[in-house]
């Protein structure tokens, strides 16, 4: 058992990398396309081994509904990811801020909340934590919660506020193979480009994309 533990854990970290790789070591053109791809593949991986375990499991002991909110929460976080990934490879466009997928985001929290709060309650039997772990963890949770909420929350006057903006730009770029070979304009460095996208994607929210829009403006 304990053998086949290491040998999943090993191939996870290796799944991880090859992964992040694929991702960091793509061309400009093809990195949304295959970020999209490669986080919407393990979002649906992650929700369907949760979805197995709560079958395993049954909704009759605590464990189990804790594994069920998990689910849940890792569900709608696939949602989101399959909504974004439609914005930005289908239609092409950037998402609204907030988005059909940023409600998703945040509303799978409370079920991960409720998943972390029923594993503390049970391992807390066996390990005793004290409660000043469990204020911290509450605390820490809210002022993260409230942050992404306070940051979409500005992140859509802003987009309101750039509907302009955005029109001018698109009318311009019409009958134009690419801004980029007139003058320049669209070039972003690319330490900036990485930086965001990268932080942009592993955060549930995804905003900091929206952020490297509004820089192009």
């Amino acid at each position: 058992m304990e053998l086949n533990r290491r040998i999943l854990f090993t191939g996870l970290v290796l799944a991880i990398i090859l992964s992040d790789s694929i991702i960091f070591l793509a061309t400009d053109k093809s990195r949304d396309f295959y970020s999209n791809w490669i986080i919407n593949i393990n979002s649906a991986i992650a929700a369907a081994l949760a979805i197995f375990i709560v079958f395993r499991q049954k909704f009759h002991t605590l464990h189990g509904k804790a594994h069920a909110a998990l689910a849940i929460g890792l569900s709608l976080w696939l949602c989101a990811e399959i909504i974004w990934a439609m914005y930005e490879i289908v239609w092409q466009i950037v998402a609204p801020v907030p988005s059909v997928a940023d409600y998703l985001w945040l509303s799978a929290y409370g079920f991960l909340a409720y998943y972390l709060f029923a594993t503390y309650k049970e391992f807390n039997k066996k390990f005793r934590f004290s409660k000043k772990v469990l204020i911290a963890s509450i605390t820490g949770s809210v002022i993260f919660v409230t942050y992404i909420i306070g940051v979409t929350t500005s992140l859509s006057v802003l987009s309101r506020s750039h509907i302009g903006a955005r029109s001018t730009w698109t009318w311009r770029s019409k009958g134009k193979k690419n801004i980029k070979d007139r003058n320049g304009s669209g070039q972003i460095t690319p330490f900036s480009f990485f930086t965001l996208k990268a932080l942009a994607k592993y955060n549930p929210s995804n905003v900091l994309s929206h952020i490297r829009y509004y820089s192009q403006l």
